[in-house]
């Protein structure tokens, strides 16, 4: 064999190793703006046995997504178009994360999951009012949500982005979701309420009503952050010293609402939860911002 004909043949031999290595350790995998169809991303993702953390990110030619993997732990599915329907089977998945305007994944069984994030955003050109929802979509993001396993200490928060209000289950057997469209939900373990509240303080919220629990911990974490107001605003300092407890000091008030004002909670808000069972079971706050 010439020199040449060596140096191919090692080449191939190593490029060959190289590849097998590849497919053999390759365990995070991000897809964004690719234009792959629904055939290449399953010819891929199959040659992938180990991949534990999967992002689709502005894929827009993938219309049916299947996904099927024992090895999968983390999925984030996001800015989509013209996906129609995924199919996710994938028994060890811990946190997925969604954003898009429908339910493409409705048929997936989340119980599993230990951290989820589904933020539902209706095109621009789509005018969608509190009350107004397909109704085809809420019962299958109903259902959805009811099959997660709470009883591995999961919280659920639903933030409705136009009325700026906030709905927390800290102990979610039986869970009502706001009629609107324009939602976000987050589930995460109870031990990391005080990061999830700080989030949720993003949308400067007006009203947040919590479902407690036995020793509530966001009851607990509300009223020391109506306390550290009362404190700063009569020139005290706050004994407080976390990033939820100086927000920018743009937070004027915490006012812990009673059925004597609760006109100040706001119509829609208000009627929506007088028309459900949830009215004698929550506890509402209302926040007052700089403007």
């Amino acid at each position: 064999m010439d020199m040449q004909g060596c140096i191919q043949s090692t080449t191939f031999f190593f490029l060959a190793k190289l590849q097998f290595w590849m497919l053999t350790i390759l365990y995070k995998y991000s897809l964004t703006g690719a234009s792959i169809t629904d055939q290449q991303f399953d010819d891929v993702f199959s040659k992938f046995a180990n991949i534990s953390e999967l992002s689709l990110i502005k894929c827009y030619m993938l219309k049916n997504l299947k996904i099927v993997s024992g090895k999968l732990k983390k999925f984030t599915l996001t800015q989509w178009r013209n996906l129609k329907k995924a199919t996710i089977q994938a028994p060890n998945l811990l946190e997925f994360y969604f954003d898009g305007d429908k339910m493409p994944f409705s048929s997936m069984n989340p119980s599993s999951l230990e951290r989820a994030r589904l933020d539902f955003v209706l095109p621009d050109t789509v005018i969608s009012n509190f009350g107004d929802v397909d109704r085809s979509w809420y019962t299958n993001l109903h259902l959805f949500v009811q099959k997660f396993n709470y009883s591995k200490g999961l919280i659920f928060a639903i933030s409705c982005h136009k009325i700026k209000s906030i709905l927390i289950y800290e102990d979610p057997r039986e869970i009502v979701i706001p009629p609107s469209h324009d939602v976000k939900i987050n589930i995460i373990p109870m031990l990391q309420i005080e990061s999830l509240v700080y989030h949720l303080m993003f949308i400067r919220p007006k009203i947040m009503s919590i479902l407690p629990c036995a020793n509530s911990k966001v009851l607990q974490l509300l009223s020391s952050l109506k306390g550290c107001l009362l404190k700063e605003n009569s020139g005290k300092k706050c004994a407080f010293n976390t990033e939820l407890f100086n927000w920018y000091h743009e937070l004027k008030e915490v006012i812990n609402l009673t059925e004597a004002i609760e006109e100040e909670m706001g119509t829609i808000w208000y009627s929506w939860l007088k028309s459900t069972s949830l009215i004698d079971q929550v506890t509402n706050f209302m926040f007052k911002w700089e403007e």
